[in-house]
C-alpha cells in the first residue's frame, strides 16, 4: 500500500522534523557566544568614595566603574598619612558581563620618621624593594563597568591633579550587545552633589602615577 500521501504519516513526519529542528536550535542556543578581546584606553577624571565607604567610583571619559572598596584602602585614605601618599594603577580587565578588575598600589616616601613607619606598617604597608626606604601597599579592586548615560564626565568635578589614561582589556561578544549594558547609577543632584543611588560621593585626592602603557599621543 502506498502510504507516502497518508495524512497521519505526513503529520507524523512534520512533527519529527519540527522536533529535530528544535533540538538543533537548542544546541545552538546553548553554545557559548564567541568572545573577542578588545583593548581600549579610558581617560579618568575623578575618583569618588561613597559616604558609607562601601564603594569606590571611577569616572572615565566613556564609562563609570564602581568597585567594592577594599577596607585596607579606606583605612589608608583616612589615616594621617593620606596627604603623603601617591598611587599607581595597573591595567584593568573587563569580562563580557561588565565585571571589572584591576590592581592598584599606594606609595609612601622614603623619609618617614619612626612614628610614621609604625603607622604605615599597621595599615599594611610593606617596605618597597623598588625604592629603598619607601613603603608600598598593593591591592586589588573588583566591580562593574557602566555606560555613562546622561551623566557625563565633564559634569563631575575633576578631582585628580590631571586626567590619566588607563589601558583596559575587555571581553566582548562578537555581536557587541551594547543594549544589554548597564547604565550608571551615578547621578548629579541639583545642588551639584554627586550621588551613587542616594549615597553622597566625595572626591579622593590621591595623585596617581600610572604603571600601565599610556595612550600614544
Amino acid at each position: 500500500m502506498n502510504t507516502a500521501g497518508h495524512p497521519l504519516l505526513q503529520r507524523r513526519q512534520l512533527l519529527l522534523t519540527l522536533a529535530a529542528a528544535g533540538v538543533l536550535a537548542g544546541c545552538a542556543a546553548n553554545q557559548p557566544e564567541t568572545l573577542v578581546l578588545k583593548t581600549y584606553h579610558e581617560t579618568l577624571s575623578s575618583l569618588l568614595l561613597s559616604q558609607d565607604r562601601q564603594h569606590l567610583v571611577v569616572i572615565g571619559e566613556h564609562h563609570h566603574y564602581i568597585f567594592d572598596t577594599p577596607q585596607a584602602l579606606v583605612a589608608a585614605l583616612e589615616s594621617p598619612l593620606h596627604a603623603r601618599m601617591e598611587g599607581e594603577l595597573g591595567r584593568f580587565s573587563v569580562s563580557a558581563d561588565g565585571r571589572t578588575e584591576g590592581d592598584y598600589a599606594l606609595l609612601l616616601p622614603t623619609d618617614l620618621d619612626e612614628a610614621d613607619r609604625t603607622r604605615a606598617a599597621a595599615l599594611g604597608f610593606q617596605p618597597d624593594p623598588a625604592r629603598p626606604g619607601g613603603w608600598r601597599l598593593a591591592g586589588h579592586v573588583a566591580g562593574q563597568r557602566y555606560l555613562q548615560g546622561t551623566v557625563k564626565a565633564n559634569r563631575i568635578r575633576t578631582t585628580l591633579n590631571h586626567p590619566y589614561t588607563v589601558e583596559i582589556q575587555a571581553e566582548q561578544p562578537r555581536s557587541e550587545q551594547v543594549a544589554n549594558a548597564l547604565v550608571t547609577p551615578v547621578t548629579t543632584a541639583a545642588n551639584g552633589v554627586n550621588l551613587l543611588y542616594y549615597v553622597v560621593l566625595a572626591p579622593i585626592l590621591v595623585p596617581f602615577a600610572l604603571i600601565s602603557r599610556e595612550r600614544a599621543k
